[in-house]
This record gives C-alpha cells, sequence and structure tokens, in this order.
C-alpha cells in the first residue's frame, strides 16, 4: 500500500505526528469527548462545529499564546523577562490572535469587546510575569514548550506489547487522500472518482504538552499546564481530580523509555502543576475625594494594580509600603496560584489500561456510525446520562431538544475532518520530512 502521513487537526505541521505514518490518533479532547458518545458523534463524524466561540474560551487562548511567548524568551537564556516585555507581548501575540478570530467572535461591539480584553491581559501580565519569577524560575528551569509527545494504544495497556488496530472505513479521493467516512456519507461521491475502503490502522494517543520543567541541579522533570478562570480559589479545587496532565506524564514516559525522548534517559516525571491566573483583573483603584486612595482592609486590590494606581495618581509610594505588603500577603495569592501534583508510576499505568479501552470502544462505535438511521443514532450514540455541561455543550441546542439525526444531516456544514491522511510521493517520506529544513525535529533540551 501506498506510504502515508497522518494530518491531525492543530497537529498539522508537527514532526513528532508525521513520523508516525498511517495510524488513527486521537487526543486527550477527543478522549474526554468520548465520555458523552452523543457529543463525541456530532464533532467527530459529522463535521460540524459552533461558528461563535465562547468568551472564556477565547481569553484563554489568548492567554496560553501569551505565556507561551513569553516563556520561550525565559528560556533562551533562563532569564526572566521584564513587565512592560510582557506588555508588549499582549500586544503582538494576545491582541493579534483576538483580531484573527473576530468573525467567531459573539458580541455586539467586537472591537470594543477585544480591547476589553487586551486591558485585562496586560493587568493580568503585569502580576504574572513576577509571579512566575518567584514561584516558578527560582526552583524550575524551561525545558520544553509546546512539546508534542504521542504513543501507540497497546492492546490490555500493556506497554512495549502488541499495538492494538482498528479497522477504520476511509474515502480515496482523486488525488489518493484518505478521509475517515462520516456519518451516513453518501455513495453519489463514487461519481467523483472516489472509492470506499476498510484498513487496518494502529491507533495512537498524541497530545501537546504547554510547558515541561525540570527541578534545577535534578532529573526530575515536571508538567505544567496554564489555566485561566475568573474564580482561581475555587477552580483549584478541581485539581485533586486532575487527569490530563497524568494521562500526558504516560505520553512522556513512553517517548523517553521507547519513542523520541530516549536520549532524556534517567529523567523521570514526577509531579504536575497548574499555573492558575484570574481571567479578570479589575481596574486600579480610584482616589478619594481627599485625593489619595483607601487602605481600608476590606477594599485591597492586588499589589501591582494598587502600586499602578499610585504612579498613574503621582502619589508618594512611600505612603502606602505597609498597605502594599498586606495586599502582598493576603490577595496576590487569590489572583495567581501554583499548584502541584506528585505522580507514580501507577497511575501513568492506569492511562494505558484506558487508553486500551477508549480505543476499542471508539472504533466499533465510530463503525457502527457509518450507516444509521434516526432510531439506531439514539443507541449508538446515546447521551451521557449525567450531563454536567448543560447550555455550554456546544451542541445543546441539537441535543436537548432531541433533534433527528436525519435533520442535522441536511445542516451539515462541509469543513476540514479533524483527521485525514496524506500521499506520500515518491521523493517524499516520512524520514526527509523529519530532516527538513522547516521541520527539523530537534527537542529544545
Amino acid at each position: 500500500m501506498q506510504n502515508y502521513e497522518t494530518v491531525l487537526q492543530r497537529y498539522e505541521n508537527e514532526p513528532r505526528i508525521n513520523k508516525i505514518g498511517l495510524a488513527h490518533i486521537f487526543t486527550n479532547s477527543e478522549k474526554l469527548d468520548f465520555g458523552c458518545k452523543r457529543l463525541w458523534s456530532y464533532s467527530y463524524n459529522m463535521l460540524s462545529e459552533p461558528t461563535k466561540n465562547a468568551p472564556a474560551l477565547l481569553y484563554g487562548i489568548a492567554w496560553h499564546l501569551v505565556c507561551e511567548h513569553a516563556l520561550k524568551e525565559i528560556k533562551d537564556n533562563d532569564t526572566m523577562i521584564t513587565v512592560d516585555r510582557g506588555v508588549e507581548l499582549v500586544d503582538e501575540i494576545g491582541k493579534r490572535f483576538l483580531l484573527d478570530e473576530q468573525m467567531s467572535i459573539d458580541a455586539f461591539d467586537v472591537f470594543g469587546f477585544i480591547d476589553d480584553f487586551v486591558d485585562r491581559m496586560k493587568r493580568a501580565i503585569k502580576g504574572w510575569i513576577p509571579h512566575w519569577a518567584e514561584k516558578m524560575h527560582k526552583e524550575y528551569e524551561i525545558v520544553a514548550i509546546e512539546l508534542v509527545v504521542a504513543s501507540p494504544v497497546f492492546i490490555n495497556g500493556k506497554i512495549g506489547g502488541d499495538v492494538f488496530f482498528g479497522n477504520v472505513r476511509t474515502r480515496k479521493d482523486r488525488n489518493d487522500y484518505l478521509w475517515p467516512v462520516m456519518i451516513n456519507e453518501k455513495s453519489p461521491k463514487h461519481k467523483q472518482g472516489c472509492t470506499f475502503e476498510n484498513i487496518p490502522m494502529p491507533y495512537w494517543r498524541a497530545g501537546k504538552i504547554d510547558v515541561v520543567v525540570r527541578k534545577r541541579n535534578t532529573q526530575s522533570l515536571f508538567i505544567v499546564d496554564h489555566k485561566t478562570s475568573s474564580s482561581p480559589n475555587g477552580y483549584a479545587r478541581k485539581f485533586e481530580y486532575e487527569q490530563q496532565l497524568q494521562s500526558y506524564a504516560s505520553l512522556v514516559t513512553y517517548e523517553i523509555e521507547h519513542g523520541e525522548l530516549q536520549h532524556l534517559k534517567g529523567h523521570t516525571i514526577n509531579g504536575v502543576i497548574w499555573d492558575i491566573a484570574h481571567s479578570k483583573v479589575g481596574m486600579p483603584p480610584k482616589p478619594l475625594k481627599n485625593g489619595k486612595l483607601s487602605t481600608a482592609k476590606s477594599r485591597c486590590s492586588p499589589s501591582w494594580i494598587f502600586e499602578q494606581a499610585i504612579i498613574e495618581n503621582d502619589l508618594d509610594r512611600n505612603d502606602y509600603l505597609d498597605h502594599i505588603e498586606h495586599c502582598k500577603n493576603t490577595v496576590d495569592q487569590s489572583y495567581f496560584q501554583i499548584l502541584h501534583k506528585s505522580i507514580n508510576k501507577a497511575d501513568m499505568k492506569l492511562t494505558f489500561y484506558e487508553d486500551y479501552a477508549v480505543a476499542v470502544e471508539m472504533d466499533r462505535t465510530r463503525n457502527a456510525l457509518i450507516y444509521v438511521n434516526n432510531e439506531e443514532f439514539q443507541i449508538v450514540a446515546s447521551r451521557y446520562p449525567k450531563c454536567s455541561e448543560y447550555l455550554n455543550c456546544k451542541f445543546a441546542h441539537w441535543c436537548l431538544p432531541n433533534v433527528p439525526l436525519s435533520n442535522l444531516w441536511h445542516e451539515k456544514e462541509e469543513k476540514d475532518t479533524k483527521i485525514y491522511w496524506k500521499p506520500l510521493t515518491p521523493n517524499t517520506n516520512s524520514d526527509n520530512l523529519i530532516l527538513s529544513e522547516d521541520n527539523n525535529y530537534k527537542l529544545p533540551f
């Protein structure tokens, strides 16, 4: 059979994914969505996505991009960047992303919406940079940023054993590209020069890690994930049940032992870290009638925001030293948090068992959805019996009123699939793609 490479949405130009070849690769996001087969069927088997993005999601993505570029600059010389540089990155990276996404913003005044987000990010970055310097930079060095890792799915979760192969129904077009067959995909595509074929493919799981850090002067690695929340203290309670980073740790472990990170043998993943940032840092306080700033303990602002108010109102910082210190000790910690959690081999081994269970059921469900009527769809793509999303789910307007599948199919929009397979020409293969100048697979450590 002709050689192929897998093209996975959000990983299109990642050498690690290209190198795998022909495979059915799923991510942690798809694994989570598969918890509700109805959500997964809509999202991964109908090519349908909402056209508008939730504001919190947009802010989180923009903030993540700003942090990514800030940490790349910090990593270059293992030196912290200035707060002013952080503010510049908000304009260069965060604002640019929001402007590019303006068509997906559901707001009456789109540019006012973007300006508000940019101002909030600038207030936040002024606190986050000293927070990272104090809580992370002193103890950890940055090893990798946006690191892509992957592992085969092993039968019965036995690492290094036989790899699980699924039966993937594909459509080959005139250019030999392979596309996954969607729900009730119509046969007239045959008339366009397409053919349908069942192809055995190995299942893999892939992930992209925000940051990998190493405890200074050790071989202990930690996986870091950026989080944003309007209530960091409440959000922190979820950390006890964190499983995403645990699953990433299993992928890194595989890569060190059997994959693309074997030069790191001797290093171990010892824990995971959440870097939580407040998404709604308020405006600097206004002066009282006497021209001074309130120092009431019940009205404390974050210390860096209070200091900004001192500068903006041309006041003497020495008059507020005690209050600034009080804000640092009592308020700042509620705006940025670093949460640590240790991880062991048993935790990571469990992920391999779960990946196998998910892959088997995912393959079975995908094939069962190829030809279904309205009633069969209710069985194959059953709703999660304890929905925790409700109207926050992007497909709630279909799921809650139980819109018939036949109606949804007519509403389907043709968009890029989340995964497809690109043929390699006789002069191209995975190896020389990896070694090409543009896609040199060289890890930053």
